[in-house]
């Protein structure tokens, strides 16, 4: 999944105040889907640790009345930390971030989301206090729900409707 540097219609400081917006609204759902992402049940106990959950979104043009639907987005993947900071590195960011990046570890409890936004990148970070419900979940229900997790986002947010994991991969509230 290759960065993209869409054109902002919107200043920096009103893309970035709509980019908030919005992630205020959906800041719950991704960190749902991102830890299901992570098949838990199919790796090493410390696959928090090791990998990321990388998210690239556009703005939606033209801007729609409904926050929820003021970005959409069009790819997503869990990366090992080695291939994070090569798409890092890719998206223009410089050696020296990508290092202070790399040594931020916050264990093998803690979901790290990276999100790019246009011109802009941010990260979420969500720590777990007990991750048995997704380690010791069927193996098989696990795998298919990585499988699906990209298209699921991408139809949730389409939607316009924020939810939980309930409603996980059915793009609707």
């Amino acid at each position: 999944m290759g960065a993209t540097n869409s054109q902002q219609s919107d200043s920096t400081e009103e893309y970035v105040h709509a980019f908030n917006k919005w992630l205020d609204r959906w800041r719950g759902h991704l960190y749902e889907q991102a830890i299901f992402a992570m098949d838990l049940a199919n790796h090493p106990p410390d696959r928090l640790a090791t990998h990321v959950v990388f998210i690239l979104v556009e703005r939606t043009e033209p801007k729609p009345a409904e926050r929820e639907r003021w970005f959409k987005v069009v790819g997503a993947e869990v990366l090992s930390r080695e291939e994070r900071s090569t798409a890092l590195l890719d998206f223009g960011v410089t050696q020296e971030q990508v290092d202070t990046l790399n040594r931020d570890s916050r264990g093998d409890h803690t979901i790290q989301i990276n999100i790019i936004a246009g011109e802009h990148l941010r990260m979420l970070w969500c720590s777990f206090r007990d991750l048995s419900k997704y380690q010791d979940m069927d193996k098989a229900a696990s795998a298919s729900l990585a499988d699906m997790w990209e298209q699921a986002l991408i139809a949730k947010v389409a939607s316009g409707k924020p939810g939980t994991q309930s409603d996980f991969g059915s793009g609707s509230a």
